[in-house]
C-alpha cells in the first residue's frame, strides 16, 4: 500500500512541482 501511495503521490506532484518552479522562474523573469 505504501508503494503504491508514494507512486501515485509522485505521478501527482511531480507535474505540478515542475510547473511550480517555471511559474516562480517567470516571476523572476517578469
Amino acid at each position: 500500500m505504501k508503494v503504491t501511495w508514494c507512486r501515485m503521490l509522485q505521478v501527482i506532484l511531480e507535474p505540478s512541482l515542475e510547473e511550480w518552479l517555471t511559474g516562480l522562474l517567470v516571476l523572476h523573469l517578469l
